[in-house]
């Protein structure tokens, strides 16, 4: 399902994040972010990669933690989804990993209910925001933007004009 008539984000010539555009603006700006997925559920993990690719965003994918963290430093990504669920307390290993090598690196979590006080831990680690199941895929993307957009000293990230 394609999220552009949702709430698709993009950044203005200053760098921030602009709110819905129209449908034919849409399909013309793309926001150029990496983002790597890091979710043990498979299934999950490929339609979330496939959600945000069709939101405009670059994704990276990892089903282990030891694998993702060497990915994250051979890749260097603009942000984290970090799926708390599947990896239970190892998920607070990674988030301490992160905090310590690439501090300024965001992890946006996404978390069901059941899983609050493992939420607070990595939040309280750097965690920047939180999602929860089921995911909205709109909210994500503004999430995304908000986090680990240009205003946040992110400059490689622009809009790429045309179609995709």
């Amino acid at each position: 399902m394609d999220i552009f008539p949702v709430a698709q984000q993009v950044l203005n010539k200053s760098g921030s994040c602009m709110g819905r555009i129209s449908g034919r603006q849409q399909k013309q700006h793309f926001l150029h972010m990496k983002i790597m997925i890091v979710e043990k559920d498979p299934e999950f993990r490929e339609h979330l990669a496939q959600r945000l690719e069709s939101a405009g965003l670059d994704t990276l994918s990892s089903g282990n933690l030891d694998d993702a963290q060497r990915l994250m430093e051979g890749k260097r990504p603009d942000g984290i989804v970090l799926g708390l669920s599947g990896f239970g307390r190892s998920s607070l290993n990674f988030m301490e990993t992160i905090s310590t090598t690439m501090p300024d690196l965001k992890v946006i979590l996404i978390n069901r209910h059941n899983k609050i006080s493992l939420s607070i831990e990595a939040m309280n680690l750097g965690a920047c925001a939180e999602i929860s199941v089921p995911v909205d895929i709109a909210a994500l993307v503004r999430t995304l933007c908000r986090f680990c957009g240009a205003e946040n000293g992110n400059t490689d990230i622009q809009p790429i004009q045309g179609e995709k």
